[in-house]
């Protein structure tokens, strides 16, 4: 319980940043460093559900403005990246956001390298 209650104060202060709610590099850093901490956290669920929004303000709209920022290609991909290199973290991605969401992801990410790759061709 410890851990969830350091990660909560951690992502309540990353999503109160300026930089979280903007578009541009820095943004898109603080909202993959807090889709992170909510898979290594095991918090998805509790935040889709509002569970800590009345204590840390927490809930759906804070996690989809991790993807609705103009970034959400670059978001992903970070995601995918660390779950390619790390058993775990992909185990927790999954479970978090389920098989279907995870495939799609990982489908949609190859589909950008693959674009990107034929374009510096």
């Amino acid at each position: 319980m410890t851990m969830s209650i350091e990660a909560l104060k951690k992502l309540k202060a990353i999503s109160n940043t300026k930089a979280f709610n903007n578009v541009g590099k820095a943004g898109t850093k603080k909202r993959i460093e807090f889709l992170t901490l909510v898979i290594e956290a095991r918090l998805y669920s509790d935040i889709i559900d509002y569970t800590y929004y009345d204590s840390y303000g927490l809930g759906e709209r804070t996690l989809d403005t991790c993807f609705e920022m103009y970034d959400s290609d670059q978001v992903v991909a970070a995601l995918i990246e660390k779950a390619s290199g790390n058993d775990y973290f992909k185990a927790l991605l999954i479970n978090a956001v389920g098989n279907d969401t995870y495939c799609n992801w990982f489908n949609r990410n190859q589909k950008i390298q693959d674009v990107e790759l034929f374009e510096l061709v």
